[in-house]
């Protein structure tokens, strides 16, 4: 049994508040964005492709 995913995103997104680089890879993309969540200052941004 195949299971096809789709193209997996090999990125890294910025945190709009502290600048922190996120790794996204492995996160497949969506039409209203990925909402991230930043571990060094809290912020949830949402990061469109």
């Amino acid at each position: 049994m195949w299971v096809d995913l789709g193209e997996i995103m090999v990125a890294k997104a910025k945190c709009s508040v502290c600048g922190n680089k996120i790794d996204i890879s492995g996160i497949p993309p969506r039409l209203e964005g990925v909402k991230i969540y930043c571990r060094i200052c809290g912020a949830t941004s949402l990061h469109k492709f």
